[in-house]
């Protein structure tokens, strides 16, 4: 009796010893605990360690202290865009306690963050399409918002059925929006085909007894035929040069500024003569002002001079040219001419068309 007692009292010393551990278990396991010891654990430099029990923490809570502490953590293991997710997430919680006592850390957080990231919009012509980041599915078209993407080189593909996929290579820069518009082109149509049945009758004769007999084979033969291509014949390239007549414009507008300057040039000598005659300081400001536009004359004129031998020698399409139409070509030339008249200079364009 004294040992069957003996183990009761053994029994339940064991359930007294080992009742409690699983409400201490049970207590280690709340998302403020689990939150205390990745901090820690933060201190110590394990931020991976850390981040699974932030991870466990936001699975129980859905808290945004929870998220913010797993969006720092992912920060210092250089996962850039699992923090900018979390942290923004987070900091969009305005109202939380947690949040708004550690706003400002939150912010600074925020700011390194953005230089490792930057964001792309996709625009392109087919509703629906899938976009592919780096191979990976990154949504359809329209895009709901623009993506976040790490800084650096980046493959984009839009694809959808119906139509030729289309990838390009782009660069993303951190902290700037990027837009790319990425129209998709319809896949090309099966060819048509013609089927033509051609039809062989052969007469043997048969050598048997009734020599009137003969035999009748018909054979059919198909044949596919692809549709004639169409033919795109190229526009003629157009002539190079400008028209001679651009040449004769800047030649007319040199005379008429050269005759300009003569008469400007004459009036300057006129108050020259003036001033010696009667040297005042009227005359002499006077004086001064028509020297000054006879030089503006004689610069406009030298600008002119030179720009137009250089248009004409350089630019200018001289000759002839010949321009061919539906049935008959058509010869064009224009040549610049300077003549004297009885009255005096005459300056045109001769040319046939």
């Amino acid at each position: 009796m004294s040992r069957r007692f003996g183990r009761i009292w053994a029994l339940i010393v064991c359930f007294a010893v080992l009742a409690p551990r699983p409400a201490r278990a049970q207590q280690a396991e709340t998302p403020d605990a689990l939150l205390a010891r990745g901090v820690e654990l933060r201190r110590t430099g394990q931020d991976q360690q850390a981040l699974e029990l932030f991870r466990r923490a936001f699975e129980l809570s859905h808290s945004p202290r929870a998220e913010a502490q797993m969006g720092l953590a992912e920060q210092a293991l250089g996962r850039w865009l699992d923090a900018d997710q979390h942290v923004r997430e987070a900091y969009a919680a305005s109202g939380d306690p947690w949040i708004q006592s550690h706003r400002a850390g939150l912010d600074a957080s925020i700011a390194v963050i953005e230089q490792h990231v930057g964001r792309l919009e996709v625009i392109g012509n087919v509703p629906g399409a899938e976009v592919l980041v780096n191979g990976q599915p990154a949504g359809t078209l329209p895009l709901a918002r623009p993506l976040r993407l790490i800084a650096g080189s980046v493959s984009v593909e839009v694809r959808a059925n119906g139509y030729q996929p289309a990838q390009r290579s782009l660069t993303v820069t951190a902290g700037s929006l990027a837009r790319e518009s990425i129209d998709l082109l319809p896949r090309a149509a099966t060819p048509e085909t013609t089927a033509t049945t051609a039809t062989t009758t052969t007469t043997t004769a048969t050598p048997t007894e009734n020599p009137a007999r003969t035999t009748t084979t018909t054979t059919t033969n198909a044949t596919v035929e692809p549709t004639a291509p169409v033919r795109v014949t190229p526009a003629p390239a157009p002539a190079s040069g400008i028209s001679p007549v651009v040449a004769v414009i800047g030649l007319a507008a040199t005379v008429v500024t050269g005759g300009i300057l003569v008469w400007s040039g004459l009036d300057t000598l006129k108050a020259r003569d003036e001033y010696v005659a009667d040297p005042t300081e009227a005359r002499y400001n006077d004086g001064i002002q028509r020297q000054n536009r006879t030089n503006a004359l004689i610069g406009t004129v030298s600008v002119l001079g030179v720009a137009t031998l250089a248009i004409a020698v350089f630019a200018t399409r001289w000759g002839s040219s010949t321009e061919e139409r539906p049935g008959h070509a058509v010869r064009r030339r224009a040549l610049p001419f300077i003549g004297a008249t009885g009255s005096g200079f005459a300056l045109g364009l001769d040319g046939t068309f």
